[in-house]
């Protein structure tokens, strides 16, 4: 009972929190939007600024490994491994991604 207290007194919290950042972004994205028709071509044409591929590979890298971390354990489930024997392999895994 003590914890959906909490629970309550947290969401009640938040809810005004979320409704500041979501107007904070909105108020950014208005500041900052002087060239809208330079954006809607980026949005259907993508393009890779110059020296943007450092970025790029960044960006892959970090999705990749953030997807690597979330999955892993249903993984592992799912293939039977999920054993302490496995420990070493699993964290050779979990640094490479």
């Amino acid at each position: 009972m003590i914890g959906s207290a909490r629970a309550g007194i947290f969401a009640r919290v938040m809810k005004p929190l979320i409704v500041l950042m979501f107007a904070s972004i909105v108020a950014c994205a208005t500041l900052t939007f002087h060239r809208p028709l330079e954006i809607l071509h980026g949005l259907f044409v993508p393009q890779i600024p110059p020296q943007g591929g450092t970025y790029v590979l960044s960006l892959i890298g970090g999705i990749g490994g953030s997807l690597t971390l979330l999955s892993y354990n249903y993984l592992l489930r799912d293939e039977g491994k999920f054993d302490p024997r496995n420990l070493r392999a699993m964290r050779l895994d979990l640094a490479t991604a």
